[in-house]
């Protein structure tokens, strides 16, 4: 075997030595070596002569046991290191898996005493349009290697000109690496003060430096603003005239924003004639762009696994799912305490929000949850449907912010009510999207946003696996059919609703009864074949409403009690609905919906409308819609690895579960916690 042949070859009869016991923790490794079939084992165990292939990290001791060994028993080596495109946390201030690898055959790609596979990659030349798609997806999605930062703008750096210095950590091996030492960071500092007078020497600290677990080379830097809270590094770029660095991967970042760099260390961007550099590397004599460099660092070099399927991936995807988790993570710090949340939704809302473990965050007291808030800086997040009368002024003259979070629009497989936990809830910072009476955060989204031709494309395809696989909200097994219809009759889907339902108090209608929206139906198309389908939480019996056959007579000619709603619409010419979210399901399934009230779909042109919302002047498309409301707006939870994600992996996850009932989850209610959910219930009515 030589070079990386074996890489992807599936590794049948391979035994693999991993120099360290942390490889031995990754679970993901032969995903992202391609090697799903060989035997992954500790090399210090057994006769080192059995095994093919040695893996260690870098230049870190298991690397050079893996070289050693590799030279001494004739067989290729691997060294590892977390690829650029990493994680939302440094792992040593959260743990958590690296999303991407960097795989090497001749060395590590920190360090220019050798030479580097992505070297290699990098003087063959890789394709500049690949590497041009790269920087413009890191530059519009703001990431990063780590990507715990505020959205701040970098706004202490108004006025006067600035010029950026990179610290980092103390020891770092990619500083030995880059043939630099801690002298060559005094230097990097004088000059940046030598040739920029008058200029502002803003000190950017390593992540791991602010979160206090390393020491920095300029920490204790005199006459300069140190930046010690995680700021975009896009936005710095973009507050500074110049930046200096020894071998930060935050220099590759700059280079790729366009900004003039000189580095006073030998990394793996410079040499190409790129950077100004202090040191020289003979052997880098080829002249690539900065994009054909992206491509080969970010495309050919680095390594991607999706985190929800183990599977290999692309950077286009980890890139979508590192916006995925840092949204959350970052939507999590800003939040303070919850109140009104049923104890058996708390563990999905942590991992939703990545809510740190420590700390009291759930309240059932308003007044203590509001001094909590005033005491942490952050808003009450109350139910919505729960929240006491009042909240919302005291609230304010506590000075404290309300949100409101609500179930999703593609909620679980089975009914909340029956304790089913959400993979979808929503959060709401002015409103909620069923109360038209005032604005809420989607229908301002829906109002304003400017949706991108990615965005729509990847709506497009939400569209098409929501109708070609049935799923809806609840996802219940109903296995009844509508048969016997008229033919040459108009006929009308009418769904019932929960009458003390939230979005039928809200729904700025006088009808408030699936009872008075059939008699306002009936009335409208008295030749019309109606059918009726009432909501599955009253058929349950968890909630009122109309579900007797007997009590929708003469104002339904079809009751569909067992039918699912997808049939139903199937079956139909038109929905009609109070606010009923299987108008939305009408909506995407291409039928004429009619809206009594005011849902959050209605007003936008694409529904009959027997309301007028003035606040909902735009036009917009379907695939407009389904963006805002199912991509932009919700957050998504997996129930398998309890990590946030996107719309794709919660239908794929229901997909699952559909096809293999009783399929892993941890969201699963054990039987003795839904006897104490169902007394608590019932106490809390009571």
């Amino acid at each position: 075997m030589r070079g990386v042949d074996f890489l992807d070859s599936d590794g049948s009869g391979l035994s693999i030595g991993l120099c360290s016991l942390g490889l031995m923790r990754l679970k993901m490794l032969p995903q992202f070596l391609g090697l799903t079939k060989a035997r992954f084992r500790y090399a210090f165990t057994g006769d080192w002569r059995d095994h093919d292939i040695f893996i260690g990290w870098g230049r870190k001791p298991s690397g050079q046991k893996a070289v050693q060994q590799a030279e001494a028993q004739g067989k290729p080596f691997l060294l590892l290191e977390d690829g650029f495109l990493r994680s939302v946390y440094p792992n040593s201030v959260q743990s958590s898996a690296a999303l991407s690898l960097a795989v090497d055959d001749r060395g590590i790609y920190y360090d220019a005493h050798h030479p580097s596979r992505l070297e290699d990659l990098i003087s063959q030349g890789a394709q500049a349009q690949d590497g041009a798609r790269i920087i413009q997806t890191l530059k519009h999605h703001r990431l990063g290697k780590y990507n715990d930062t505020q959205n701040a703008g970098a706004r202490e750096l108004e006025g006067q000109d600035h010029v950026l210095v990179i610290d980092q950590t103390a020891g770092d091996l990619s500083v030995q690496g880059a043939l630099a030492d801690g002298r060559d960071f005094d230097a990097m500092l004088e000059a940046a003060r030598d040739e920029n007078p008058g200029a502002k020497i803003v000190i950017k600290s390593h992540p791991e430096t602010i979160a206090g677990t390393r020491k920095g080379y300029l920490s204790g830097a005199q006459g300069c603003q140190i930046l010690t809270h995680p700021i975009n590094p896009w936005d710095l770029f973009a507050k500074v005239s110049r930046v200096y660095t020894v071998s930060s991967q935050l220099g590759f970042d700059a280079l790729m924003a366009g900004k003039p760099l000189r580095c006073f260390g030998m990394p793996f961007y410079a040499g190409w004639g790129l950077s100004e550099d202090e040191k020289p590397c003979p052997r880098r004599t080829a002249r690539p762009t900065v994009e054909q460099l992206a491509g080969a660092a970010y495309g050919a070099y680095c390594r991607y696994v999706d985190p929800y399927t183990a599977a290999r991936t692309s950077f286009d995807q980890t890139a979508q799912t590192l916006v995925t988790l840092r949204d959350a993570a970052r939507q999590g710090r800003d939040l303070g305490p919850f109140l009104n949340i049923y104890p058996w939704n708390r563990n999905a809302m942590r991992a939703m929000f990545q809510l740190p473990a420590h700390g009291k965050r759930f309240f059932s007291s308003p007044k203590k949850a509001i001094a909590q808030a005033r005491a942490v800086a952050g808003p009450v997040t109350t139910w919505a449907t729960r929240a006491q009368s009042g909240l919302a002024e005291d609230c304010a003259a506590a000075g404290v912010d309300l949100y409101r979070i609500e179930d999703g629009f593609v909620r679980s497989v089975g009914l909340g009510s029956n304790f089913h936990q959400p993979m979808s809830l929503v959060l709401d910072r002015t409103g909620i999207y069923y109360d038209s009476s005032k604005p809420s955060d989607l229908e301002t989204l829906l109002a304003s946003h400017a949706f991108d031709e990615a965005l729509l494309q990847r709506a497009r395809e939400l569209i098409d696996w929501l109708t070609s696989n049935d799923i809806t909200k609840y996802n219940l097994a109903n296995t009844g059919t509508v048969e016997h219809l008229p033919s040459g009759k108009l006929k009308i889907l009418v769904p019932g609703q929960v009458e003390d339902d939230a979005s039928v108090l809200h729904s700025g209608s006088t009808l408030k009864s699936s009872t008075q929206l059939l008699a306002a139906v009936r009335a409208a198309h008295p030749d019309a074949f109606i059918m009726f389908k009432p909501h599955p939480d009253v058929v349950s019996g968890q909630r009122i409403g109309l579900w007797r056959k007997g009590d929708a007579e003469g104002l339904a000619d079809l009751f569909l009690e067992d039918v699912p709603i997808v049939e139903a619409i199937a079956a139909c010419d038109e929905v009609h609905v109070l606010t009923s979210l299987a108008g939305f399901e009408g909506v995407l399934r291409g039928k004429r919906v009619t809206c009594y009230g005011l849902p959050f779909y209605a007003g936008w042109g694409l529904t009959t409308d027997r309301l007028h919302a003035d606040r909902r002047g735009r036009k917009l498309t379907l695939e407009q819609l389904v963006a805002g409301s199912m991509i932009l707006y919700p957050n998504y939870l997996d129930p398998v690895t309890l990590l946030p994600c996107g719309p794709e992996t919660a239908i794929t996850r229901i997909l699952e579960s559909k096809s293999t009932p009783g399929r892993r989850s941890a969201l699963v209610v054990s039987r003795e916690l839904l006897a104490a959910c169902r007394r608590t219930l019932r106490a809390l009515k009571s």
